[in-house]
């Protein structure tokens, strides 16, 4: 069974997500392709395609205003057109319609020309009477797209879905296409406790659909949105009516950087000094020395696209994702790694999309070894509560260092560099660098405590342990099991547990 590509499934059980705007600052203009539409007599759904500059946001101030009565719909919330409903003109002479369009900062005139009716024929065709669906396709991208369907029987029940034209090619005719799609249907509405009749009857349309967004697509790449009429029963009412498009391509980049790697120990400090200051960029360091940069290119747009993912899920854009990892102009970046170890240190350009699309910079270094930190860390809990408490901890420099926090008697008779020890091999630290606040939860009421705090980098221990104990206040009531205390930082934690990426902006 084919799986769909973002299909369009609606689960009422899950939540939506809906795009942030991205800012932008140039003045928001609308240029048509053409101020003359050309509509025939019968009438339908006249387009006047436009672009725009500036913010998207401002889509939302256009108006469009039409004396004619025979102009008896006006769409003007899809991105990069107008559309308008036109009657059929049961004259024999052409007439024009004036659409006055304005904006934020602006507007233009279009005039809708739409032909007379031809004396031979005195019955104007029933409208939509040969085409069930009609599709438009705009506002193509790299990895997305917009459209929209127009069913000329208002009453029926379809469904609009997108795969890549390969898949959709696979199937010998449209009793196995259909077979294919009620199967993964079938298989959503269990996964998700539903019957295939409630999974359709939720994603099943009904008169126009205007301005489906789809994003996550890969460039270059051709795609099929089909249509089809369909009952929640399951009973097909139409034949398929599919309308193809191609993703743009990636533009390729010509850039290269300097990477100069300054290491002190296990601390590296990478600079990147690119050969144009307007592009943006990822740079980044991989555990080996003379790694491919093609490879290292792959996996890193592996990574790229699992931050695009986590966004999307929170409802940003690709474009916001890439801005909170991108570098533009001269930048750097620095990690404490893994003391005397092969690194390879690489930068490659990457689209708002969230494509890398140039050849990738490299430069091999090696670490030395971890030195002892002079780094004096001091631990203050500043509330305490029966099962809650927050924390403050201060340190002389920005020197890498770990914290954790357990039940005292977890701990009792134990040496520090055994308590060390087993912080680490039962992975129970946080690691951090500067002064942090947080708080530690859920506390058992009566209970002593201990938070650690003790320099550690690239897997190395570089300073003493240090143990605040405490003991939080009898009373109240507490749920706490035998579970791990949640540490909680008041900031994103500045230094990752070692991985091969990602390291931290300088």
């Amino acid at each position: 069974m084919k799986n769909f590509l973002l299909l369009p499934l609606a689960i009422c059980c899950c939540a939506a997500c809906t795009q942030t705007p991205e800012p932008d600052d140039e003045p928001f203009v609308i240029t048509f392709d053409s101020t003359e539409i050309n509509v025939s007599a019968e009438g339908g759904y006249a387009r006047a395609p436009y672009s725009f500059t500036g913010s998207r946001d401002n889509i939302a101030s256009i108006g469009v205003d039409c004396p004619s009565s025979w102009i008896t719909e006006k769409i003007y919330d899809v991105p990069g057109e107008i559309i308008v409903s036109v009657e059929a003109n049961p004259d024999t002479t052409d007439r024009v319609a004036v659409l006055n369009v304005g904006w934020y900062g602006g507007s233009e005139t279009v005039y809708v020309m739409q032909d007379g009716r031809d004396p031979s024929s005195p019955d104007i065709p029933d409208d939509g009477e040969d085409a069930i669906f009609e599709i438009t396709v705009n506002q193509i991208k790299e990895s997305s797209v917009i459209y929209s369907v127009y069913p000329s029987d208002t009453q029926m029940t379809y469904l609009n879905l997108l795969m890549d034209k390969a898949s959709y090619d696979m199937f010998e005719d449209e009793d196995t296409r259909f077979a294919n799609d009620m199967a993964y249907f079938n298989q959503v509405a269990q996964a998700n406790g539903l019957s295939l009749e409630e999974l359709l009857r939720q994603n099943l349309k009904t008169g126009n659909t205007i301005g489906v967004s789809v994003t996550s697509l890969t460039p270059d790449t051709e795609y099929c949105i089909y249509v089809y009429g369909v009952t929640s029963g399951a009973e097909r009412l139409t034949g398929y009516v599919p309308e193809f498009f191609v993703t743009e391509s990636v533009p390729f980049v010509d850039i290269d950087f300097d990477l100069n790697p300054t290491v002190d120990g296990n601390h590296v400090v990478i600079e990147a000094i690119p050969s144009d200051d307007t592009v943006p960029y990822v740079m980044d360091a991989y555990s080996g020395r003379g790694i491919d940069g093609e490879w290292l290119k792959e996996s890193y747009q592996t990574y790229i696209n699992d931050v695009i993912n986590i966004y999307t899920m929170l409802g940003q854009s690709a474009a916001d994702a890439v801005k909170s990892i991108a570098h533009v102009g001269p930048d750097a970046i620095e990690a404490d790694l893994n003391p005397n170890s092969d690194y390879t240190a690489f930068a490659v350009s990457i689209s708002l999309s969230g494509y890398l699309n140039s050849e990738v910079s490299t430069k091999d270094f090696s670490t030395g070894s971890a030195q002892p930190s002079d780094n004096v860390i001091t631990i203050e809990i500043t509330k305490l509560e029966p099962d809650y408490a927050e924390y403050a901890i201060y340190t002389t420099n920005n020197d890498q260092y770990a914290l954790a926090a357990l039940d005292s008697r977890q701990v009792e008779g134990m040496a520090d560099d055994q308590i060390i020890a087993a912080l680490i091999n039962d992975n129970l630290i946080t690691l951090v660098n500067g002064d942090v606040t947080g708080s530690l939860s859920p506390l058992a009421p009566g209970t002593e405590y201990v938070m650690f705090a003790f320099g550690y980098s690239g897997g190395t221990v570089t300073t003493g342990l240090v143990k605040e104990y405490f003991t939080t206040p009898s009373g109240g009531t507490s749920s706490v099991g035998a579970g791990r205390l949640n540490l909680k930082l008041d900031r994103e934690t500045p230094v990752p547990v070692l991985t091969d990426y990602k390291i931290n902006k300088k």
